[in-house]
Order: C-alpha cells, then sequence, then structure tokens
C-alpha cells in the first residue's frame, strides 16, 4: 500500500541516533556543575537536518526498493521546519550528534531486519497489509 505524503515532502526535521542522545546526557552528567538546573534542547541541529523525501532517498537506496506514495493535501497543524538549536548542548558540555542520518537510518533498518520477529510479536503492525 502507497504511504500518505501530506503536503509536498520537503517538510524538514533534525534526526537523532539513540547513541548521539545517550552520549549528550552522559556529557550532561559529566559536568553536572555546569548543567545542573538547566534545559538543553537536545536534536540532530542542523547537520541532521532532512526532509521527508531525502528520508525516502536514504531508505531507498539502503533497502533497494522504491517507496511508493500518495501526496495528500497539506494538514493545517503541519510544521513545515523544525531544527533543533543545540548550541547550548554544544556551548556547555561540548556535546554535538556524531552520526549522520544516513548512519542512522541504516542502523534502524538493518535492526528491524534483524529484529522482524519481535516487531511481528508486539502487534505493532497488526494491520499492515505489507509484510517488513
Amino acid at each position: 500500500n502507497p504511504l500518505n505524503l501530506y503536503g509536498n515532502g520537503k517538510q524538514v526535521r533534525d534526526v537523532l541516533h539513540i547513541d548521539d542522545l545517550m552520549n549528550a546526557f552522559d556529557l550532561a552528567f559529566t559536568n553536572i556543575k555546569k548543567t545542573k538546573g538547566k534545559a538543553y534542547t537536545i536534536g540532530g541541529g542542523f547537520r541532521s537536518a532532512i526532509s521527508i523525501l531525502e528520508f525516502f532517498e536514504i531508505l531507498e537506496n539502503i533497502s533497494g526498493k522504491k517507496i511508493i506514495y500518495k501526496i495528500k493535501p497539506w494538514r493545517l497543524a503541519d510544521q513545515k521546519v523544525y531544527i533543533s538549536d543545540i548550541s547550548s548542548a554544544k556551548r556547555d558540555f561540548g556535546w554535538i550528534p556524531q552520526i549522520t542520518p544516513e548512519e542512522g537510518i541504516k542502523t534502524m533498518y538493518e535492526w528491524i531486519l534483524q529484529n522482524k520477529h519481535l516487531i511481528s510479536k508486539s502487534g505493532v503492525f497488526k494491520n499492515l497489509k505489507t509484510k517488513i
């Protein structure tokens, strides 16, 4: 079944690999004298910002499969661009993401392939007509 793509596919989000998030936690803790009592925005930042269409292209390159989608009208509340400002984390404890979107998406794709049984058992995709 084709995916529904709302808008033009150029909506941008920054993506963040879990290993980078855990590294941010570790560095914030290591620098607790500087970070205590402060809030930080942790995300992929500008270097890890990709559009939905770019995500599809990366996934197609990794999987070797074409992603089929239908263009649907914009949804009123959709945010066209979101990129985290991670400058305070960089300034206060030297953190910036190290894993590229391509690397992170590849890791996620490979994990899903290796753990289909867990995903199937969870029932998350019980209504999915296409097998993963």
